[in-house]
């Protein structure tokens, strides 16, 4: 088990001679290191497990659509994850931004890459394969700049649904979820949302 030690100025009263230092080893999984660094910079991560919706779960439209239109919903895209890999206690995935179906704070474009993190102890949980296609929304708090690039935090308003690739919506059982999908991306992006 990996432990990191930090060192605490006790002042016990105004006196110097009363000042001592204690030594505390702070386990891995402690809400003390629940943050993300790049070099220097770091920022808090909100420890946030979220399910990857199937195709299996039957997602009303309607629902999907109250999400990507919700006030704190900040971006709104279909992408494909390429890549996966772990560092320190986290897992970095590459997305592959493929439609931005509703803009948001960064200023990206389609065929343009990010990252997106999420704590290792959501293996198991968050569950994404690479070379798929999925649909992902939300919030601009979740979007973290390291200053090199803007990296997407999963957060307890992250949305992320698997997206039918074209061959898979030829088949009976996704043919509803490819048309409701088309029919949002086309909505959201002529349109936009009309609350």
């Amino acid at each position: 088990m990996f432990t990191k030690t930090a060192s605490l100025i006790d002042i016990c009263g105004f006196a110097k001679e009363n000042n001592c230092t204690k030594f505390y080893n702070v386990n891995e999984n402690s809400a003390m290191l629940r943050k993300i660094c790049q070099g220097e910079v770091c920022r808090c991560a909100e420890e946030s497990c979220i399910l990857v919706k199937t195709p299996e779960k039957h997602i009303f439209a309607d629902e999907r659509e109250e999400k990507a239109c919700d006030a704190r919903t900040d971006y709104v895209y279909q992408v494909r994850f390429s890549q996966k890999g772990k560092r320190d206690n986290y897992i970095y995935y590459i997305m592959e931004i493929l439609i931005v179906i509703r803009t948001g704070s960064d200023d990206v474009a389609a065929n343009q890459v990010r990252q997106l993190i999420t704590h290792a102890n959501c293996e198991g949980t968050f569950e994404v394969e690479l070379q798929k296609h999925y649909l992902i929304m939300g919030q601009g708090s979740d979007l973290w700049n390291d200053g090199e690039r803007i990296n997407y935090l999963i957060g307890g308003g992250t949305w992320i649904e698997q997206w039918p690739e074209e061959v898979e919506c030829q088949d009976r059982r996704y043919r509803r979820l490819c048309q409701d999908l088309e029919k949002l991306c086309e909505s959201l992006m002529i349109n936009g949302c009309s609350t």
